[in-house]
């Protein structure tokens, strides 16, 4: 028992027996230096006599009540005088008084000793005094005069500065960026620790370390910043420290110079407005309406974007799945609603999705789907719904997608096909001509890459072998080529029929041409010929090495046209395609001229001797008036400065009823092609796309095959029923 009660007394000694210490002095006042005074607190439970304390060597008299204070004043009637008699004080003596320069004071009781010493760097006749925070730390208070007989100024503020951040800039005000405040130039800080933060001796410069601003009472709204609060730093006519409205950097370091103090927090910004703010948001920093001082209010436009995205366009059965992702372009984090469908080829809705209803979205989401979809080819289609701010590009709002689903998808064995060879009105050729002809490749399960093409008379070739190398497996190449025929000018050749002979993948096709008739007048002086004929060669080279292989004659307002831009690739190149249609120095497949023409630009890496096909879908406004229009295919190879330039024309017409556009489809169309496709383009509302097919990329081709199937089927079934 005699145990418990001894460690219940030694338990309560702190509380009981918490004795005096020192917690604020004046040892250097801005004028009357006898006014100097040292405070004393009491934080135990009963009062402190000091009777047989010594301060400077001194006997003191006077009691320190429990929970208070005592100043010792070395002038009393100079201390009531700057501070009243409301702060109770005990007249001390200070000997010849405390030294400016630096001084060690000790305050020495029965029970404890306290001593502080001081250097002279703070609170150095500015009417400031040396006050002692919670964590014992003394530091130079933020109150004129201190604070004698009451709760020092910073006893409370934070001892760091990680809670303090620059929340908002005013880098271009409207009018004169030097002007007083509350005009001109300002920046926003904001306290977001749990502690009040105190400014004093911050300094801020823009990225010359030689401009600063000093935070002080008078360029700054309150320089005690509570936690969760606000205050403007002005800039308040200072001279040097400038926010350039081009490109700077703004930082808040915790003194002058910059070598001899610590970073707290910076921003660097580009393209300042007039008028507006750079803002903070958890999401970044953005322009806005200011609001110094306060919470800041998101006021600028949004990008939101969809996609769908696939592992391929053509499936097996059921495994046709696909993805469907909203992410955040610009702005900050909103409520999101997406909606979609997915069509068959006649625009029945045959599932409706709905991803996202008011969800909230901060960068992006995701939600996969596999639907269990009979064979044939289909288009899913997702749009955003009510977005809550303002989107600055609608044109990623809305997404569409063409799909197929074939059994019979990745075909193993390849094939050949010679279309069409291009020959002219009398259907033959001249020796010494260049003709063309259209040839479509499908490879299926297959490493072999080259492609031979030539012309032959049983087997003895009659022309130069045009070669180019096929990468991708199971995919259908459209191609068309050029063959260069022998000038025959010493008619060793007859004329009569040879063959075209194209070979691939150990597979052979061959179709027959006329070949009659020597140019007189190119066979006139042989020699310079096959000079002219080699400086043509390399010109031919470098301009059928790119072409428009399938273009639409005619389209109408609003429709999408389709074209194909194929390159014939010698050796190891990227090149970067864009294309687009127009008319004097108007674009009109640039969203009313809203985009850049280069929007739909891609880059395209090939291999030696291989074929790059690029696929257009240029989406066309809706105010076209009837006439013909231009098309032009713009082409840079690797880092070269001129653009190569194809141009083709077009011609508008008025929209085709819906009923005329589907029975109007030419059902004996090759393989691979629309026979219309601006009229597939009508049907299936299909927006601006580009597709890049070569060994890097998946084909579409067969996508387009099942998709002309359909439409062939369809177009009989309609006939056989009139």
């Amino acid at each position: 028992m005699r145990f418990a009660l001894l460690l219940v007394f030694f338990m309560l000694l702190p509380s009981v027996f918490s004795w005096p210490s020192i917690t604020e002095i004046m040892y250097a006042p801005p004028s009357d230096s006898s006014n100097e005074w040292l405070e004393i607190f009491n934080p135990g439970n009963e009062s402190y006599d000091l009777a047989h304390c010594l301060f400077e060597g001194k006997n003191l008299t006077g009691i320190v009540p429990a929970s208070s204070y005592l100043v010792l004043a070395r002038d009393p009637e100079a201390f009531v005088s700057s501070y009243g008699n409301d702060v109770p004080f005990q007249s001390a003596s200070f000997g010849r008084g405390l030294s400016n320069s630096g001084d060690t004071v000790i305050l020495g009781c029965p029970e404890f000793t306290e001593t502080l010493s001081y250097d002279g760097s703070l609170a150095n006749k500015n009417d400031l005094t040396l006050e002692r925070n919670s964590r014992g730390e003394w530091k130079e208070n933020i109150i004129a005069g201190g604070t004698p007989g009451r709760t020092n100024s910073i006893f409370n503020i934070a001892a760091d500065f990680k809670g303090l951040k620059i929340t908002e800039i005013m880098p271009d005000p409207s009018g004169d960026d030097t002007a007083e405040r509350p005009f001109g130039e300002w920046v926003e800080l904001y306290n977001e620790g749990d502690k009040p933060i105190y400014l004093g001796g911050l300094v801020l410069f823009d990225e010359d370390d030689s401009h600063e601003l000093y935070i002080t009472d008078v360029n700054t709204e309150k320089m005690e910043l509570c936690p969760g609060c606000y205050t403007t730093v002005f800039r308040n006519g200072d001279s040097d420290f400038d926010l350039s409205r081009t490109e700077d950097t703004i930082r808040l370091f915790t003194g002058y110079p910059v070598s001899e103090n610590a970073l707290i927090d910076h921003l660097s910004y580009s393209q300042a407005v007039e008028g507006s703010s750079f803002s903070r948001f958890p999401e970044g920093w953005f322009r806005t309406l200011p609001t110094p001082s306060s919470a800041n209010i998101y006021t600028a436009g949004c990008d939101w974007r969809l996609r769908i995205e696939q592992s391929n366009s053509i499936f097996k059965g059921d495994e046709l799945a696909f993805t469907v992702v909203v992410e955040r372009v610009a702005g900050i984090s909103q409520n999101i609603s997406v909606k979609g469908t997915l069509e068959d080829l006649f625009g029945k809705v045959i599932k409706e999705y709905q991803p996202w209803t008011d969800a909230a979205v901060v960068n992006h989401n995701s939600k996969d789907y596999s639907p269990n979809l009979p064979d044939g080819s289909y288009q899913l289609h997702f749009w955003l719904e009510d977005l809550a701010c303002n989107d600055i590009n609608l044109g990623n709002n809305d997404v569409k997608t063409l799909t197929a689903v074939n059994p019979q998808y990745q075909v193993t064995e390849s094939s050949l096909e010679i279309e069409n060879i291009y020959l002219g009105s009398d259907e033959e050729a001249e020796w010494g001509d260049q003709f063309t002809a259209k040839i479509n490749i499908y490879k299926g399960d297959e490493t072999r890459t080259a492609v031979n093409i030539w012309l032959e008379d049983d087997g003895e070739k009659v022309s130069k072998t045009t070669k180019i190398n096929l990468y991708d497996k199971y995919k259908l190449y459209p191609l068309t080529v050029p063959i260069q025929l022998e000038p025959n000018c010493n008619n060793k050749l007859p004329d009569g029929s040879y063959d075209l002979v194209v070979e691939a993948f150990g597979l052979r096709q061959e179709e027959k041409i006329k070949v009659a008739g020597v140019d007189s007048e190119v066979c006139r002086d042989y020699l310079s010929y096959v000079k002219e004929l080699e400086k043509d060669q390399v010109k031919q080279q470098k301009d059928e090495q790119f072409s428009i292989t399938e273009m639409p004659l005619s389209t109408s307002p609003g429709s999408r046209l389709p074209l194909k831009v194929q390159i014939l690739n010698d050796a190891p190149h990227t090149y970067t395609v864009w294309s687009y249609v127009y008319r004097g120095s108007r674009c009109y497949s640039c969203q009313d001229n809203s985009q850049e023409r280069e929007q739909n630009a891609r880059k395209v890496t090939l291999k030696e001797d291989e074929v790059g096909l690029v696929d257009f879908l240029l989406p066309l406004d809706t105010s076209l008036d009837e006439g013909d229009y231009n098309v032009k295919v713009k082409i840079i190879k690797d880092d070269q400065k001129t653009a190569k330039e194809l141009t083709g024309t077009v011609a508008v017409e008025p929209l085709l009823e819906e009923k005329d556009t589907e029975s109007g489809l030419d059902t004996a169309a090759s393989p691979g092609f629309s026979a219309d496709p601006l009229q597939a383009s009508h049907r299936l509302d299909t927006p601006g796309i580009v597709s890049y097919e070569s060994s890097s990329s998946k084909a579409f081709g067969l996508a387009a095959f099942f998709l002309v199937l359909g439409l062939g089927l369809l177009s009989a079934v309609l006939i056989w029923r009139l």
